[in-house]
């Protein structure tokens, strides 16, 4: 035990506690999102060699359809209720120049923060910047800036806060490739005037160029020396993978193994079975979950289903359901929990995607679209919309089923400046969840609809 409170004391990025991450958490966060999340090196490690991979795909040019909104919902009295959202925006050659992240507070989305992003003419992104809403103007965070060579590798990176009006280095991360294979990542801190070494992050690959190792050390600035303190290792099976995680115990002057998964995989090379197990110092093995994938003929994630194993067998734990459009871009991937008691799914949360022509959010000002207000929500036999205009507008409204459908077109026509009313009886409609597409000038917005009995 006294190693695991050494490691806790010094705090490292990498700790005891880090397990294998659950697809639809660390990994769907790293490889589905379009903004960037704050993973350790061995936790991206563990999502490469699981074989996850992108539903939505790479952020796309503008002439395919883009991923403009992402909305997440809960479900709670036995309704699903708006929580947050982003909208995503494109610069003209369709690179992706930012995202602003609301939050629900009853009656209509609020700011509370977002990213932009600086992109050179080949679409490497110069510059990351987070923002936070005060209410009436954006105020600076955080900035990362980063360096590329001439091969398209990210060989540095510098994180700023904004401190009194002033961009303010603390960290930055320096990366090393061979063949075009990432080998070693060096994060620094700036203290006294100087740039310090903190982790070091060594990745090893076989000869098809798949990790099989990733090791992370600390800098023992006492002794001057780089320190072992974790790693991640991979074996290599015909149609399989097994991972494991290990810390440094000084004291034994060895490894520990503390997590281990068995990773099978389908012809494709992606996950259809992985068996979780974790230990402590003294103890033995200990399942801890299961995870079956199930997809459709396109190769499309579409089910995963989450066990747990309590006492001498496997329990329904979760389950993420997927559902996509004609062209297989992901717009709907619902959460639910076992309720043992009820022997059922309970739904407990849901991401709705929608696409559409790529817009442009630096230029929101300039359209003529101002609001949009939309009640009641949940609605039984009506639906009205208060929609604002800025300036003299074509007003386009479609209401869409999840599967992408277009339901009805409620509105095309020439419009005046003020507010536009819309009422809407879904006479002929089942219960469930739509989306209200409108669309003014150059900007497209969305809106969910909940139809109850």
């Amino acid at each position: 035990m006294a190693m695991i409170a050494r490691l806790h004391h010094l705090g490292l990025i990498f700790s005891l506690a880090l397990v294998s991450p659950a697809y639809g958490q660390v990994c769907s966060s790293f490889f589905e999102n379009a903004t960037p999340v704050n993973i350790t090196t061995l936790e991206r490690f563990y999502c490469n060699v699981a074989g996850s991979r992108s539903l939505v795909g790479p952020l796309q040019s503008a002439s395919k359809p883009s991923l403009l909104r992402v909305e997440f919902d809960i479900w709670e009295n036995e309704t699903w209720q708006s929580s947050t959202a982003e909208q995503h925006g494109y610069d003209g050659n369709g690179f992706h120049t930012g995202t602003v992240f609301q939050s629900w507070d009853g009656d209509s989305w609020l700011n509370s923060s977002q990213a932009v992003f600086v992109n050179d003419p080949r679409g490497r992104r110069l510059t990351f910047i987070s923002q936070l809403w005060d209410g009436e103007s954006w105020q600076n965070n955080a900035r990362r800036i980063n360096t590329w060579n001439e091969l398209d590798e990210r060989i540095e990176t510098v994180h700023e806060d904004w401190i009194e009006g002033a961009w303010v280095a603390h960290r930055r991360d320096l990366m090393s490739y061979a063949n075009g294979l990432l080998i070693e990542e060096v994060l620094e801190t700036y203290r006294d005037m100087r740039w310090n070494s903190s982790f070091r992050y060594s990745q090893e690959y076989d000869g098809e160029g798949r990790q099989v190792r990733s090791l992370s050390e600390y800098y023992d600035s006492s002794a001057l020396k780089w320190v072992a303190n974790g790693q991640g290792m991979v074996v290599y099976g015909d149609n399989y993978s097994e991972v494991s995680f290990q810390s440094w115990d000084s004291e034994a002057g060895d490894w520990f193994t503390y997590s281990r998964s068995v990773i099978e995989l389908n012809g494709q090379g992606d996950p259809v079975l992985s068996t979780h197990e974790r230990r402590s110092p003294n103890e033995d093995w200990t399942f801890t979950r299961l995870e079956m994938h199930t997809y459709n003929d396109a190769g499309l994630a579409t089910e995963l289903l989450i066990q747990k194993f309590e006492g001498t067998d496997w329990q329904n734990d979760g389950l993420y359901t997927s559902t996509y459009d004609d062209a297989g871009n992901l717009i709907n991937r619902m959460w639910s929990k076992w309720d043992s008691s009820q022997h059922t799914w309970s739904p407990r949360s849901m991401r709705t995607y929608v696409y559409g022509e790529a817009t442009r959010l630096e230029d929101s000002d300039a359209y003529s679209l101002v609001s949009i207000d939309v009640y009641p929500l949940p609605a039984r036999d009506h639906v009205q919309f208060n929609i604002t205009l800025g300036k003299p507008s074509q007003l386009i409204v479609d209401v869409y089923d999840l599967l992408g459908r277009q339901v009805v077109r409620l509105r095309d026509d020439p419009l005046a400046t003020g507010m536009q009313q819309i009422d809407w009886r879904p006479e002929d409609l089942s219960p469930g969840v739509y989306l209200a597409r409108i669309h003014t000038g150059q900007r497209i917005e969305t809106r969910k609809l909940v139809l109850v009995e």
